[in-house]
């Protein structure tokens, strides 16, 4: 059972994340979490959706596209094990339509199971692949990938914030990189640099 936090978070959030309507309305009402929007929070479209800390970083993924997807996913994971300690992979185990209609309410709708025989073996191949890729050194071993499997738009936003609460927990800083982080809300600017 999940019980809304006092205090309020604030992340850095994708262009990606900002448009699942859903999503974002049960991290910002449900969880407490204020999202600073930013074009992009990696190397390519298709990065994290949520940024935490400097160490810690958010990923959403349909289940249901696991089976197609997981080698890309894989890729993904190994690259970004280079630049985050700790990395959440939340699993959507409904339809993805759920994050873009902000304005229905789908808690009554009967849903099919997304645990097929496909998926139910790409999740084990993911998992072996993951080690696999540590173990061949392309993947940092320092790293952990965790993950989590939401049924529901609600339970995907309290895995990010409990998340969020296990990475404010294990900050070696005392909390200096969390609190209010007024910090984030500046305006990305684009500088050039000239060394001549």
């Amino acid at each position: 059972s999940y019980e809304p936090p006092g205090h309020m978070h604030r992340y850095l959030a994708s262009m990606n994340l900002i448009q699942m309507r859903a999503l974002v309305r049960s991290l910002s009402a449900y969880c407490t979490v204020d999202l600073v929007e930013r074009e992009s929070l990696g190397q390519t479209e298709d990065d994290v959706h949520l940024i935490l800390d400097a160490d810690t970083a958010v990923l959403f993924y349909t289940l249901e596209l696991l089976p197609s997807g997981g080698d890309a996913l894989v890729n993904l994971l190994t690259r970004l094990s280079w630049r985050y300690a700790h990395v959440l992979v939340i699993f959507e185990c409904y339809p993805s339509s759920w994050n873009f209609r902000g304005d229905k309410d789908f808690s009554d709708k009967p849903v099919a199971s997304s645990w097929s025989p496909p998926v139910a073996k790409a999740v084990k191949k993911l998992r072996r692949d993951i080690s696999i890729a540590e173990g061949i050194q392309s993947k940092r071993a320092t790293t952990v990938v965790d993950y989590a499997f939401a049924n529901t738009v609600e339970e995907a936003a309290a895995y990010a914030r409990v998340y969020g609460d296990t990475a404010e927990a294990n900050n070696g800083t005392q909390g200096l990189g969390w609190g209010e982080r007024a910090w984030l809300t500046h305006e990305e600017r684009d500088v050039t640099v000239s060394f001549s």
